[in-house]
């Protein structure tokens, strides 16, 4: 102003036609002429403190790591920052982050383009509402990244929002869920709700009906509102819920940390009451909150009240090696989970956990889920031999063979090899518990048979057995190295054994 002030000077301009040229008063035009720059300079210093000078390293900090926040961002992390400065209005917050991107030098970069959305007319209260979901990347805590899920509902009249969080992909029951709590949270529902097309809620289309999924179509069924289904790729029918999802990325979530999703939750809400539906509608220029006061007189009550939704599962096929393929990555499962061509476990994805139980609900496996693929997760108990006494292994053993005298008599023998019974009666368990007590009592005969008192020619009979009927049997002459794969102490045989198994 100083050099534009001299510059029409030296044109010929007065004093007065400056004054008017600039729009300042005259007699700030005779100050400036009658000074040096520099002693003008001084003399404008402004050394008065503002409001958010206090807080100008915290501003400064979002800025300099987060350049594309916008002041809207910031004003909403201030006021998390420090509740005192709810008070506080936007247009000071605007103005001294402008103050501070500019004496730092801190560009607005980034951002992504608009799309252009169908504005609706202002609907009747309570009876309309607008659906859809979200997905973002969130840094951690530990340096690694993750992918949150949030399903998000606003109210047509007031723009009342509700946002709630998941770490999962939505599924048509936590779905549910999600509409169970939102009904709580605006103490009613709207008679008529718009949704997209979602997998999560339909299973297709035909000629203008919509098929429901199973789980979404029976609560429609017990529930006070209507579901209305956009055509496919029309998202500006539902403009309103669309703005939302980018709100809660642009502004809640933005530069955001994830540490768990029950804490992004309880966060969420304080954004909503303070930003999210607090803070004036760009679309009614009216606050959310203050309109929903009106509008939930009109809203249906609900027929059924929040509920955890039980887990959901999926059942997988157990391999032979005992693990099952999840994701990209093998897990293992207990010794013995795996007793026949077609065993299934089900299998749980809860909080970055894969929990795996039989089909009865037991469980049996709880493994943390890397983020890299390919890799074998496995647990070290799931193989480790239980810690029995040899007693109460030949108990067992002789139990698990039919405790008749015969058995008796057979493991009496194997007993006199003291330094490798345990390895043995433990050998023979798992085979006990592998096949059924015919092949056992079979594999017995054949042992007492050919006089054999050991583990491993016994499993490989009982191997045999299993996967050979009884005319195969006879006529089987497969070699002893091809059925003996499991061996549990080296021994030294009598050429005899060899040659019956083979003749047998």
């Amino acid at each position: 102003m100083w050099y534009k002030v001299k510059e029409l000077s030296e044109k010929g301009l007065n004093k007065s036609q400056i004054a008017q040229e600039l729009s300042i008063d005259r007699k700030t035009i005779r100050k400036m002429l009658s000074l040096s720059f520099d002693e003008y300079l001084g003399q404008q210093k402004d050394t008065r403190s503002k409001l958010l000078d206090p807080y100008e390293p915290f501003i400064f900090n979002l800025l300099d790591n987060f350049p594309y926040m916008s002041s809207s961002v910031v004003e909403d992390r201030l006021k998390e920052h420090d509740p005192a400065l709810l008070q506080v209005s936007s247009k000071t917050v605007y103005n001294y982050v402008m103050l501070v991107r500019n004496r730092y030098g801190i560009e607005k970069v980034g951002g992504d383009s608009l799309r252009m959305m169908k504005k609706w007319a202002d609907t009747p209260y309570g009876e309309w509402g607008q659906v859809d979901f979200g997905t973002m990347l969130l840094d951690t805590t530990n340096g690694k990244r993750q992918r949150v899920h949030f399903f998000v509902i606003v109210l047509g009249r007031s723009r009342q929002k509700f946002v709630f969080f998941q770490n999962i992909p939505f599924t048509s029951r936590s779905a549910v869920y999600a509409h169970q709590l939102s009904f709580e949270y605006f103490q009613g529902s709207p008679a008529k709700l718009l949704y997209d097309q979602d997998r999560v809620f339909t299973k297709g289309e035909k000629f203008g009906d919509i098929v429901l999924t199973h789980e979404f179509g029976r609560y429609c069924e017990q529930e006070v509102f209507s579901p209305i289904f956009c055509k496919k790729a029309d998202p500006q029918t539902k403009g309103k819920v669309e703005n939302v999802v980018k709100y809660v990325k642009h502004n809640f979530l933005c530069a955001r940390s994830y540490n768990t999703v029950e804490q992004l939750n309880r966060e969420v809400l304080g954004w909503l009451e303070r930003t999210g539906n607090g803070k004036v509608s760009a679309g009614t220029n009216l606050i959310p909150n203050q309109e929903w006061i009106t509008e939930k007189e009109y809203l249906m009550t609900p027929k059924i009240t929040p509920r955890l939704p039980e887990p959901e599962y999926r059942e997988y096929l157990v391999r032979r090696d005992h693990t099952i393929k999840y994701k990209g990555n093998y897990y293992s499962l207990p010794r013995g989970t795996y007793n026949k061509v077609e065993t299934h476990v089900r299998v749980y994805e809860l909080s970055g956990k894969l929990q795996i139980t039989t089909q009865s609900g037991g469980l049996l496996a709880d493994h943390v889920i890397p983020t890299s693929k390919g890799g074998y997760v496995s647990c070290s108990e799931h193989w480790k031999i239980p810690d029995l006494s040899s007693s109460e292994l030949f108990e067992q053993v002789f139990q698990g063979l039919g405790a008749t005298e015969e058995a008796n008599i057979w493991m009496q023998i194997l007993a006199k090899k003291e330094r490798y019974l345990k390895d043995n009666l433990v050998a023979i368990k798992h085979c006990i518990d592998k096949y059924d007590i015919g092949i056992i009592q079979r594999t017995l005969e054949k042992c007492i048979e050919i006089n054999v008192h050991s583990a491993g020619p016994f499993i490989d009979i009982a191997k045999t057995l299993f996967s050979s009927t009884p005319a195969q049997i006879v006529a089987a002459k497969t070699s002893i190295a091809t059925l003996r794969k499991i061996a549990t102490e080296p021994q030294i045989r009598d050429i005899n054994s060899y040659q019956n198994i083979m003749s047998w």
